[in-house]
């Protein structure tokens, strides 16, 4: 049996912040909102991708440093709803300064159920891969109620040596199943409807273990 401590949920981004406010909640502990974009990768034929737009919660004591400019954040994903718009909101542990290599993080490992059987398909090039769509769960509120799931596309690839591993272990999941994926978010606006979709190409697929401290996972992230 999957117990909630099998979920996984840590992300690594390299964000640019802006519009940030300070705030105190109603038992006197300061907090901050603020916007913040995620840089993508450009897609093929384009000079960069489409920016993911995410709002940033900070709570635990770091309020005080989410300040506007580029830095790179440790936490959690989340998901709102309100008068039928989502928004990705990202909960920092930590803030840490925009890397001095040029390599903007985007790293995520994600607890994640499946809505649907997987499908894989052959590339023109006759390279196997995967998608599936998988919904983030974010229990219940304090009334009880089901929090709204972030779903997004995973995908996965047959990598440039020819290992079909991951693309092969998303072509097992079948509707209703866990896996935790590791990889990086990805996002694109369709040109037909002007929606923003959140796809996940994953690096790795497991299923659920016992979530290790943070401190272990961070030492995983390659960075």
């Amino acid at each position: 049996m999957t117990t909630r401590s099998d979920f996984k949920n840590f992300a690594v981004f390299t964000v640019d912040i802006s519009s940030v406010e300070q705030k105190t909640s109603k038992e006197g502990k300061p907090y901050a909102v603020a916007s913040a974009t995620l840089p993508m990768e450009a897609r093929s034929g384009a000079s960069h991708g489409d920016p993911m737009s995410l709002r940033i919660v900070a709570l635990n004591g770091i309020a005080a440093s989410i300040v506007a400019g580029q830095h790179t954040l440790v936490g959690r994903l989340g998901y709102d709803e309100k008068d039928g718009k989502g928004t990705i909101v990202f909960f920092p542990t930590k803030v840490e300064p925009a890397p001095t290599d040029g390599k903007l993080r985007n790293y995520v490992i994600l607890t994640l159920r499946a809505g649907q059987d997987a499908e894989s398909r052959y590339s023109d090039a006759g390279n196997f891969w995967t998608r599936v769509r998988m919904a983030l769960s974010q229990g219940k509120d304090a009334s009880g109620n089901y929090k709204p799931s972030l779903w997004m596309t995973v995908k996965g690839f047959t990598s440039k040596e020819g290992n079909e591993t991951v693309p092969q272990a998303l072509a097992r999941l079948n509707k209703g199943e866990l896996a935790s994926i590791t990889g990086r978010l990805a996002y694109e606006v369709s040109a037909s409807n002007g929606k923003g979709y959140v796809n996940l190409v994953a690096f790795k697929v497991e299923a659920p273990q016992a979530s290790q401290p943070e401190a272990a996972a961070e030492e995983d992230c390659p960075y």
